[in-house]
């Protein structure tokens, strides 16, 4: 063996240029492969910072009309502690997940993602602190002393990873110690910087709604995920039969593995780049296997002769999968270096919400990843050719002749084969990659509903111990709004939240005064937000009927509403909503009727890919929902900086004490929901340039060979009066002929591979026939591009030298 690396060494060093592309070749598809992983290991292979996680499992509930995520409440998740069964312990998160909240370190104010969970909650998961303590049961208590832990990531960041930050005094708006910091790693709620205890203030009473919380189980040894299922089903059907009237039922409980509600719908996302990663290697294997078949011609002489010399066919295919054993693990180490590089930008570029994407980075597993899999390539690329090379017939080998023969044309039809299937491959990963392009640019011009451009958001941080009373607290913004509206050319309007928050808001069921139990049930969960009587006028909203609200719609006087169009179509169908009632929660929910006094045309607020169906009632009337304003939106031709200053000034003219924090303009705000899509976007379109690249090589490789060997044919072809054109289309006519099939083929893979990608897609079809015609357009154009140099060569063979070749 030894002798064959050495005699391996010395073959390679021999041929430079076939070394070098076999090499870079192999160190591009081994590079992006290793990249890839290193997301794949990361994100969804490697293990949670928390105790036994196969036993950890995250509870919620849906709606079944629509799937939408419903909240537990406090009384439930007492209940469940209580109930015990194959759940040891239990849990509670807010069931919208973490939330931007301000912080005063110092005379430094922070914006952070924070998190409301119960005391039990780093219990449950067996999570171990990275410096001080986490949270406790006890410090869920009333009466409690204010306590918080932070992430190891704001630590690391604010504090400089300062042991001294256990202890500290943070106004957050009142003051809280910080305890501890959480492990490295550590993330859940997704984004959490900061984990706040709930304070149980008050008792806990059957059929309370309370705070609304997701629940993490962890179970009892020997329990499943299927006895877990049985066992919520059964618990809510026994929290229903209790809840007071109006309260909504029939819903369904949902359990799920921690670490899936962990990574949530990014594990498709990683499997099918993972994919389309692997197919990129195999364009490559491919490529380099018709490299070495080419090679193989060129060195049947060498074979032949060691053969007749008592070297074995065994003999010789070891030697030759010993080169290419030295060309993958050559590919091997060069990609390891690209893919370390490559993963520093993937962590730099990542959307900040990516789950875990602190965690991607090459290790030792990534590694062995990268040696199986250049161990791996050796088969796909090197045995097809060695066997091939061992199985030579020796007699015209060894005389020099027989250009036609049997043999090489087994060879040349298996390299032609090759050739078809680069193809076919590039175009699935070529018209996956257009796909994602096609749906990132829809979905980055799909109307939102409101004018976005020249309007800024502005995060305000009241005292909370000074605006503890509601009125109070809008009554500082509405003071603050009046300010800025003295501005020449300012309009501006308190926000609950800022756009695009996703499930980060308030939503329910709405009952239409007229309907009974069985229509109510049908109706939509909507989203609720509180506005003030120039939100439509800021933000730019159309209503398409009735009013906006007014100063006179204040506490006391009638409850009013406004309705998106999307509310009235499933309430109201067919009819004019303006002057109806309704109210939120079934039938017999307490809640107050709100008569419609407007509709507002659909908006995109709360997430881009969707337009929700909406009720928006003034603030006045919306104090008893905890419905307040953190934000002011300000249109103006201000720019952002401007804003916050204008903003900055007016806030400290009514109060020093509030913080106003950060500004930015909608249209920014607008890459947050575009980062995702356009991530798996960018990644995949790499990986089908590196594709496609790859395949214009092969097909290049294998022309050039047709005409190298077929020089003698050429020269006779010219001297018999063929023209200069007849022979380019011979040579053209072969390349795009190998093409025009492996495109056939590749059409139906992307017709397939298309359906994998549905859930990634918004407004385009997985068959989509543009994106499919431009996909074999482009491959086409690339094939023409490959074959032009061979086809121009062989132009130019000269017929007296090219009959003399043999």
């Amino acid at each position: 063996m030894l002798q064959d690396l050495r005699y391996a060494l010395r073959t390679l060093r021999k041929s430079p240029g076939f070394t070098a592309v076999a090499v870079l070749t192999l160190s591009l598809a081994i590079g992006a492969n290793t990249a890839m992983f290193s997301v794949t290991n990361g994100v969804l292979l490697e293990p949670l910072p928390i105790h036994r996680q196969e036993r950890v499992v995250f509870i919620h509930k849906e709606a079944p009309r629509d799937n939408s995520l419903r909240p537990f409440s406090v009384a439930d998740l007492a209940a469940l502690r209580e109930r015990g069964g194959i759940f040891e312990s239990v849990a509670g998160v807010q069931y919208d997940g973490a939330f931007p909240h301000p912080m005063q370190d110092g005379d430094r104010a922070l914006s952070v993602m924070t998190g409301l969970v119960s005391g039990e909650f780093f219990g449950v998961l067996g999570v171990g602190p990275a410096a001080g303590r986490l949270l406790e049961a006890g410090d869920a208590v009333a009466g409690a002393e204010p306590v918080a832990v932070i992430s190891y990531g704001l630590w690391q960041r604010e504090f400089g990873g300062d042991a001294r930050v256990v202890g500290r005094i943070i106004r957050f708006p009142r003051p809280m110690t910080v305890v501890g910091v959480a492990p490295r790693g550590f993330e859940y709620p997704r984004g959490v910087e900061f984990w706040v205890p709930l304070r149980l203030t008050r008792d806990v009473r059957a059929g309370a709604l309370g705070w609304p919380w997701s629940i993490i189980g962890r179970l009892k040894a020997g329990a499943t995920l299927a006895q877990a299922q049985s066992e919520a089903t059964a618990f809510v059907r026994e929290r229903e039969a209790v809840y007071p009237p109006g309260i909504a039922r029939g819903q369904r409980a949902v359990v799920v593995p921690f670490r899936d509600a962990i990574v949530g719908n990014l594990r498709q996302s990683v499997l099918i780049l993972e994919a389309a990663v692997a197919l990129v290697l195999l364009v490559a294997a491919v490529n380099v296997a018709n490299l070495l078949l080419i090679r193989g011609v060129r060195r049947e002489r060498e074979v032949a002769v060691r053969m007749a010399l008592g070297a074995g066919s065994g003999r010789i295919t070891r030697q030759l999968l010993v080169e290419s054993t030295v060309l993958a693990l050559a590919g091997g180490a060069v990609g390891a270096v690209l893919a370390y590089w490559a993963v520093q930008g993937l962590v730099a570029t990542a959307p900040p919400e990516l789950p875990r994407v602190r965690d991607v980075r090459v290790n030792g597993a990534v590694l062995a990843f990268t040696l199986v899999t250049s161990l791996c390539s050796t088969l796909l690329f090197g045995l097809a050719p060695a066997l091939t090379a061992a199985r030579a017939d020796l007699n015209p080998a060894l005389h020099g002749g027989a250009r036609a023969g049997g043999e090489r044309r087994r060879t040349r039809q298996f390299k032609q084969v090759l050739v078809v299937l680069q193809v076919s491959l590039a175009l699935i990963v070529v018209t996956g990659a257009a796909l994602l392009a096609k749906s990132l640019v829809r979905l980055g011009h799909v109307p939102m509903g409101f004018d976005a451009p020249h309007v800024t958001l502005v995060e305000v941080a009241v005292p909370r111990d000074k605006y503890a009373d509601a009125e109070r607290h809008l009554g500082f913004f509405d003071h603050l709004v009046g300010r800025l509206e003295t501005m020449p050319g300012v309009t501006a309007t308190p926000v609950v939240l800022a756009p695009f928050s996703g499930a980060g808001g308030w939503d329910g069921t709405v009952t239409a005064e007229e309907q009974g139990g069985v229509e109510a049930a049908e109706n939509p969960t909507v989203n609720l937000e509180a506005v003030a009587p120039n939100y439509f006028r800021t933000l730019g909203i159309p209503l398409r009927r009735g009013r906006a609200f007014t100063e006179q719609d204040r506490e006391g006087s009638l409850r009013v509403a406004i309705v998106s169009e999307a509310t009235a179509r499933r309430t109201w169908p067919g009819q004019n909503p303006v002057g109806k009632r309704l109210k939120f929660g079934a039938p017999d929910s307490p809640e107050a009727w709100l008569t419609v006094v407007g509709v507002a045309a659909d908006t995109r607020y709360r997430e881009l890919a969707a337009t929700w169906p909406g009720v928006y009632i003034p603030f006045p009337q919306a104090q008893d929902a905890g419905l307040l304003p953190r934000y002011v939106a300000v249109r103006s031709a201000l720019p952002a900086g401007g804003v916050i200053r204008a903003v900055r000034s007016a806030a400290h003219e009514l109060d020093p004490a509030v913080a106003v924090l950060d500004a930015d303009p909608v249209g920014r705000l607008l890459l947050a929901p575009l980062a995702r899509p356009r991530f798996d976007t960018l990644l995949l379109s790499g990986f089908a340039a590196l594709a496609l690249v790859l395949a214009a090589l092969g097909l290049y490789g294998v022309m050039a060979a047709f005409v190298s060997q077929r020089t003698h044919e050429i020269g006779v072809r010219l001297a018999l009066g063929a023209e200069t054109g007849d022979v380019r289309r011979l040579v053209l006519g072969r390349g795009m002929l190998l093409a025009l099939v492996g495109i056939a083929i590749g059409v139906l893979g992307a017709l397939g591979a298309g359906r994998a990608l549905v859930s990634l897609l918004y407004d385009v079809s997985p068959t989509d026939p543009a994106t499919l015609i431009g996909g074999t357009s482009l491959l086409l154009v690339v094939a023409a591009l490959a074959c032009v140099i061979p086809a121009r060569r062989a132009t130019r063979v000269d017929p007296m030298v090219a009959l003399r070749y043999d």
